[in-house]
């Protein structure tokens, strides 16, 4: 008797090891499969989310810091989608290799029953596919955002040129004063050089601004038009620019060189008015003669000065 109830007792044991074992793969395959539903759904709404979102306009830093979210997070997602389908690979191998005397039966949402380690197969199908999807989003969203950074920094530096430009109009409409004197001229023609030599820098910026639209258009950005746009307006203000820049200069150089004519024909004035107060005046020597004949040799002296 006491051997028969020792061999129920032991029986009974491992009948409820077994069912311990059976419900202890139970509650892991549901904690499993209820991680893998949450995670899924997650990355979806992720998704979702940054579909409707938009990069900063106005301040590219804080545009730059959003697309570092952006990419974070979604590393963190495929981190755990990585996690959990390990998970999920692991429990699989433990219950086939279990050797329990009862399959663990897990109910679907449809009311049907599967065997534990195939629903974790499935499981694990649905887990690769919404990792697909996130996958697929994130390359969406990150051409999407990349494009749109690049347009922001674009339009950064387009407003600093457009800064730089405005700054050389500024400078050009406080100086409409042609001089009053060769100094005054002189003075003018070096403040132009100076102004001529510092724009150097904005034209470079505005070359840069075109090549950056190109390369931007050429790499496929889905607003071309837009972004085309944003170097004619510098181009078109740089024009302007240079429009009035050109006529500055020809206002400057005319002051010069009339001032510089003016100074040269003042110095042969004082030279013939010097010639002419000489000791031997040329002039002198023809008094005694006719008035008729005075005024023709005086007339060819003139001519001779002259030439």
């Amino acid at each position: 008797y006491l051997s028969d109830l020792n061999q129920s007792r032991q029986q009974l044991g491992r009948l409820w090891l077994g069912r311990k074992q059976k419900l202890d793969f139970w509650v892991r395959v549901k904690k499993f499969d209820r991680e893998s539903t949450t995670l899924t759904a997650e990355a979806d709404a992720w998704g979702e989310l940054w579909y409707k979102r938009e990069l900063p306009r106005d301040d590219v830093a804080k545009a730059s810091l959003a697309f570092e979210k952006f990419k974070q997070e979604f590393a963190e997602t495929m981190d755990r989608f990585q996690v959990i389908g390990a998970k999920g690979a692991e429990l699989e191998q433990q219950i086939r290799s279990a050797n329990l005397t009862e399959p663990v039966m897990i109910t679907r949402p449809d009311g049907t029953k599967q065997e534990g380690s195939l629903h974790i197969i499935d499981i694990v199908r649905r887990l690769h596919a919404g990792a697909e999807r996130t996958r697929a989003t994130h390359g969406t969203l990150r051409s999407k955002f990349e494009f749109a950074l690049r347009f922001r920094k674009l339009e950064t530096d387009a407003k600093k040129v457009t800064g730089w430009i405005r700054h050389g109009d500024t400078i050009l409409q406080a100086s409409h004063d042609a001089g009053g004197s060769m100094l005054e001229a002189e003075a003018l023609l070096r403040e132009y050089e100076r102004f001529h030599t510092a724009i150097e820098t904005t034209r470079l910026g505005v070359m840069d601004v075109r090549e950056t639209c190109d390369k931007l258009v050429r790499d496929g950005h889905p607003d071309g038009v837009s972004v085309d746009q944003v170097a004619v307006q510098v181009e078109k203000k740089w024009e302007q620019l240079m429009a009035k820049a050109e006529e500055r200069r020809a206002i400057v150089f005319a002051s010069y060189n009339f001032y510089r004519k003016t100074e040269q024909v003042g110095k042969l004035l004082e030279k013939f008015s010097k010639d002419c107060k000489s000791e031997e005046d040329p002039c002198a020597k023809f008094c005694e003669y006719e008035i008729n004949y005075k005024r023709e040799k005086i007339e060819a002296l003139i001519s001779k000065s002259e030439q």
